[in-house]
């Protein structure tokens, strides 16, 4: 059975496409959450960031999530996924208009940057709890001997939300750069953000609470646990060379791709256009990671 096939079949459950949809707008609000990030922060002409500001900004998306990722984790075993979801996306949606009014009054500096950054740090650390949960809730939407071929399927469809949002928000930079202030332009695009994060509490809404499990509580996990934990399975990676080998090569390759975005980002604000021509630049990034 082909991709499509197996979607039609898991298409016929409506928790199933419930959940596609609440993964799909959510992802959808993430991406035009970054295009805003992106053209405010890196493709400012007043900002003009260098590229260690630049490599700042990409660690603020990826970092703190990797480092809190396994203290909270355990919290999704123990709280209803169905509330996970609902919740981190009403404080998404929120945060997205605090940033946008930031942004509108062209605040950037002193307490205003602060709250625009930390804004930004907690909206994108939520998402990446918020995914997770959604992986855990799968098995309660499908049948038993579906689950491997929802799993297989779920990762690949869900991101199309983040193309169609970055899509969305390049659209809507486009249309209002030209009869606003880059900043408001900026701004409309987090306020479009926020409209999305709202249709995925919508979405999230129609869950019972319980529904997406999880089925029973789990054991309380403590701070010394999880670190006696992680100790434990370094331990076990210690005598593993092989496994060792693969986390260092996926490690070196996040990294070299990361050094590798810098330099695409330079280039295209100030080699391949002018630099007070942020939407052109924007739109030379949005083909690269279309590509990538």
């Amino acid at each position: 059975m082909g991709v499509f096939g197996a979607l039609k079949r898991l298409w016929q459950h409506e928790p199933f496409r419930r959940l596609l949809i609440l993964r799909t707008l959510s992802q959808a609000a993430d991406g035009t959450l970054q295009v805003g990030m992106a053209s405010y922060i890196l493709f400012s002409p007043q900002s003009q960031p260098n590229a260690w500001a630049i490599a700042g900004v990409l660690a603020l998306t990826l970092l703190p999530f990797t480092v809190i990722g396994p203290f909270v984790s355990p919290l999704l075993d123990r709280w209803p996924r169905r509330n996970i979801a609902l919740y981190s996306d009403v404080l998404r949606a929120a945060l997205a208009v605090v940033i946008g009014l930031v942004v509108f009054s062209g605040g950037t500096s002193g307490v205003w940057a602060v709250v625009l950054f930390g804004a930004l740090l907690v909206a994108l650390s939520v998402n990446r709890f918020m995914l997770a949960g959604l992986s855990a809730a799968l098995e309660h939407t499908v049948d038993g001997d579906e689950y491997l071929t929802a799993s297989s399927i779920l990762p690949t469809v869900g991101p199309l939300g983040v193309v169609i949002g970055a899509g969305l928000g390049f659209g809507t930079r486009l249309a209002f750069g030209g009869v606003l202030e880059a900043h408001q332009a900026d701004a409309i695009v987090f306020g479009l953000a926020a409209l999305l994060f709202v249709g995925s509490v919508l979405t999230a809404k129609g869950f019972a609470p319980h529904a997406l499990g999880p089925d029973g509580a789990a054991p309380a996990s403590s701070f010394r646990g999880i670190v006696a934990g992680l100790a434990e399975a370094a331990a076990h990676l210690r005598t593993r060379q092989p496994a060792v080998l693969g986390l260092v090569l996926m490690a070196a390759t996040r990294l070299l791709f990361g050094l590798i975005t810098v330099v695409v980002i330079l280039a295209a604000r100030n080699l391949w256009h002018a630099v007070d021509q942020p939407v052109a630049a924007m739109g030379d990034i949005t083909l690269w990671g279309l590509a990538t």
